[in-house]
């Protein structure tokens, strides 16, 4: 699990405090804040999981009924190397219960797709009450995912009047590769990630969102978009965690 001496203050009688921990927690370790956080309740309503993570994508295990789920598809590989079982343990006391809650981060994709850049898993151990979080990077290389740039193309035309170019070749990137949680490359709409010639970099175009922070958008030799860097709040302003 991740945790450090800042977070052993984060401890709880029970979940409720875990969506502020993941929130705090992740804005911490990544540029982008969680935007959404779901309780994990097994179907027969238990709130008990020990978490094995041998496989790579972690699978909770209900203490209950003992059903167990994984928390993303995995292929047969992963389901091999899970047979292990080799459950988490609290960094504090060595327990192997938790309550879990999954924290999952969005940038600017269409709502319809349903597309998550990264997840999170808060736990809360039910013997100290110590809140720590696992890390569960998606999949890399992330596969193209459609890009919705309405509200980059407008934050565009406040911020960057000078360039009236820049939101017609913002609605232009409807296709994009992650390089990780707060990259998004581009290279035409067509072909996404295709490097070659048309990879020369021109300027970086700054603009800022009052929900993401700053935002670099990386402008090619051609006026095309090539990335959009997405460097959060903390870029722009210090946060205070609760």
């Amino acid at each position: 699990m991740h945790n450090s001496d800042y977070y052993n203050c984060w401890r709880s009688a029970n979940a409720a405090r875990l969506p502020a921990f993941l929130q705090a927690f992740s804005v911490r370790y990544r540029p982008i804040a969680t935007h959404e956080c779901q309780s994990k309740h097994c179907d027969c309503s238990g709130e008990v999981f020990s978490i094995d993570h041998s496989g790579g994508v972690p699978r909770l295990q209900c203490t209950s009924c003992e059903s167990k789920a994984f928390l993303h598809p995995v292929d047969a590989d992963s389901l091999e190397e899970a047979d292990s079982e080799d459950h988490e343990e609290c960094d504090d006391c060595s327990r192997s219960a938790f309550n879990v809650a999954v924290g999952r981060t969005r940038t600017f994709n269409t709502e319809e797709s349903g597309d998550s850049c990264w997840t999170y898993l808060g736990v809360r151990c039910c013997s100290c009450g110590l809140l720590s979080c696992i890390n569960s990077d998606c999949p890399s290389p992330l596969p193209p995912m459609p890009f919705n740039p309405s509200r980059l193309c407008s934050l565009a035309l406040i911020d960057q009047a000078s360039m009236p170019w820049l939101s017609g070749e913002l609605r232009q990137c409807t296709k994009g590769v992650w390089k990780n949680a707060f990259t998004l490359h581009f290279v035409d709409s067509e072909n996404a990630n295709e490097e070659g010639a048309e990879w020369q970099f021109w300027q970086t175009i700054r603009l800022v969102d009052r929900d993401e922070g700053l935002i670099l958008i990386d402008m090619l030799q051609n006026g095309r978009v090539g990335g959009i860097e997405f460097h959060g709040l903390r870029s722009i302003r210090q946060l205070r965690y609760p």
